[in-house]
């Protein structure tokens, strides 16, 4: 079989393939057989028709079913001898002609993991910012603190803001009388929450107040009524409100500190916990922007898109968004604005995978248990969860990956140059690739003379960084829980090898036409 590769980019390969006319003789004459012994013609024993016979009124079928059995073997042994290990399956380009005895060309490309040569890091000068947590920082801690401790109580008073209020009710048609089967609902509606129209009404209202009267429905409310007139119907059957404590020894006794002073002391321990998180971050992210800005570097499409399902799955709490008439019609666009995203992250994951293979450092069982015990003290809620999630092969090996990340990177910023660059306080966001560049044309445009509006963008972008500042203590923790699947993520370019056989499986899916011909070939012949 002959098997030429030629290179689309760095990360994807196009695959052309000869089979042999010989190895097409062989699949057809299979099929044929197989074919004859099913069917039945007149005036011939089944498996006795003549082979031209059957190849004129079967064609369509043998061919596709040939295809299929070459396929399922061709790809992986042209990938075998080609030395690809694709990323996910590989994707047919072009089939030529399936005939007997003729040789079939085929072609097919998949994504490869990218061969990477980065120099100019060892000793360089890296720019990194740092995270220092001030006193807003500590306050928002406390705030959330406050929050968190809240609690939900019945109230004999009219509903007011953020209020919830549990009704039931039932809805008909005005002017008709009640039904002998009512079709009751109970709801919590929020006062000044999205539903507005059951806002209005039990805003003021008390546990026990009726509720009767003529209401207009929107759309999708009141099945048949939905859009229209309606009379509801029904009572208030309690007032709930959520209820905040004041910020006092109270409520540092509560959660069992001594006072509020040393809930203050803890708060800003925390705070530190999570800046030093982020200040790590930080720094990895300044030596990889740095790697990455100098080489370019092509990201699989297979990993990319792999990336994005994974953020959405995280967003949308691995719930199916086609699976909701409401989201789906954004889906597309909502993958779009992922991408440049996505494809940053695997790009940073082959860097990270190139300076673990190039650079030895050695990674101990000791390593691996004082990096769970640290996770552990961080996180002391959690203990038993984290303990459990390393406690398996995989969770270590998980942990062996990301310390040993840890390991090369601080080898290499050690060896470097590492400048001061922004003072970031937690509430802030981490600035985005570019922002540097965005800020220096902010800055060059406030020295130039005024000139037109056009020229002002680049400041506007530049403050839009400030949109995703909140962000809780709740959410570093859940962060910091997670680089074991992290680790994991990184290391899925290597596993994905396994892949190869995926073409099979897509050639199988063809057997169905194939089934439904041998059905008719049956029918046919029974008729004959």
């Amino acid at each position: 079989m002959q098997v030429q590769v030629e290179s689309v980019n760095a990360a994807r390969r196009q695959v052309k393939v000869q089979v042999p006319a010989a190895t097409v003789s062989r699949s057809w004459a299979q099929v044929v057989r197989r074919i004859g012994a099913r069917v039945r013609i007149p005036g011939f024993r089944p498996g006795k028709a003549p082979k031209r016979l059957l190849e004129r009124r079967y064609g369509a079928a043998i061919r596709e079913e040939v295809l299929e059995r070459i396929l399922t073997k061709a790809i992986p042994d042209a990938l075998d001898q080609a030395g690809l290990q694709p990323l996910g399956r590989p994707e047919l380009d072009d089939i030529g002609e399936v005939r007997d005895a003729t040789d079939l060309d085929i072609s097919f490309s998949c994504d490869v993991l990218p061969e990477l040569t980065l120099d100019g890091y060892m000793g360089a000068t890296f720019k990194v910012d740092r995270v220092e947590p001030d006193d807003e920082d500590v306050d928002a801690e406390l705030e959330a603190r406050r929050q968190r401790a809240a609690e939900v109580i019945d109230v004999d008073e009219p509903a007011g803001a953020d209020d919830v209020v549990r009704v039931r009710y039932h809805l008909r048609a005005v002017g008709t009388e009640p039904s002998e089967e009512l079709d009751w609902q109970d709801r919590r509606v929020p006062v000044g929450g999205t539903l507005k129209w059951l806002s209005d009404i039990v805003e003021g209202k008390k546990k026990h107040d009726p509720l009767e009267l003529e209401v207009t429905l929107p759309e999708g409310e009141g099945g048949d009524l939905a859009g229209g007139p309606a009379f509801l119907q029904g009572g208030v059957m309690g007032v709930q409100r959520r209820v905040v404590p004041e910020l006092d020894d109270a409520l540092a006794q509560k959660l069992e500190f001594d006072d509020l002073a040393a809930m203050r002391e803890d708060a800003k321990a925390e705070c530190q916990r999570r800046a030093d998180r982020r200040n790590k971050a930080l720094r990895q992210r300044a030596l990889l922007s740095h790697i990455l800005d100098g080489h370019t570097i092509d990201a699989p499409r297979t990993l990319v898109e792999h990336e994005i399902d994974g953020r959405l799955s995280q967003m949308f709490g691995g719930m199916n968004i086609r699976d909701n008439p409401q989201l789906a019609r954004y889906f597309d666009e909502l993958r779009d604005g992922m991408r440049d995203e996505a494809t940053r992250g695997v790009q940073q994951a082959l860097v990270l995978n190139y300076l673990s293979k190039t650079h030895e450092v050695e990674v101990t069982d000791a390593d691996i248990d004082a990096k769970i015990e640290a996770l552990v003290v961080e996180m002391p809620d959690m203990a038993d969860r984290v303990r459990d999630t390393f406690s398996t092969d995989e969770g270590r090996d998980n942990l062996r990956s990301q310390i040993t990340e840890e390991k090369v990177l601080n080898l290499i910023l050690e060896q470097g140059t590492v400048e001061a660059g922004a003072v970031l306080r937690l509430r802030d966001p981490d600035p985005k690739p570019g922002d540097d560049e965005a800020e220096a044309a902010e800055a060059s445009t406030d020295e130039a003379p005024a000139a037109e509006p056009a020229e002002k963008a680049p400041a506007k972008k530049a403050a839009a960084k400030k949109a995703p500042a909140k962000k809780t203590a709740e959410a570093d923790t859940a962060d910091e829980a997670a680089p074991a699947k992290k680790a994991a993520a990184k290391k899925a370019p290597a596993k994905k090898a396994a892949a190869k056989k995926a073409p099979a499986k897509k050639a199988a899916a063809k057997k169905a036409p194939a089934k439904k011909a041998a059905k008719a070939e049956t029918d046919e012949g029974s008729e004959a």
